[in-house]
């Protein structure tokens, strides 16, 4: 899927969430957050292994939500894909991050 198409289906959902009658705006941003992902992640074909900010924080509680996600990102980034991302490599970017503190 496209940059594109991806924006496109981004605006398509949000318009019929916001058209339902919502009592709150994380149980609309659920429904978008699972419609957007089922739009080009398919689990009866596809696997894939999730890492949140808690996962960080949890190896380095000092850091903050913006901190842990650029941890993400460079491990995403980075990785050896042969290896692929685990709590090793989690735990190697999070002491790059505090040597370059």
């Amino acid at each position: 899927m496209t940059q594109n198409q991806l924006e496109e289906k981004i605006l398509e959902i949000a318009q019929l969430a916001l058209d339902e009658p919502w009592t709150d705006a994380q149980g609309a941003a659920a429904v978008l957050a699972k419609d957007i992902i089922g739009s080009y992640y398919d689990p009866t074909t596809q696997i894939a292994a999730i890492w949140s900010i808690e996962d960080i924080q949890g190896l380095a509680p000092e850091l903050s939500d913006d901190q842990a996600m650029d941890i993400l990102k460079d491990a995403k980034n980075h990785h050896d894909a042969s290896v692929g991302i685990n709590w090793d490599v989690l735990e190697y970017y999070v002491d790059v991050a505090r040597r370059q503190a």
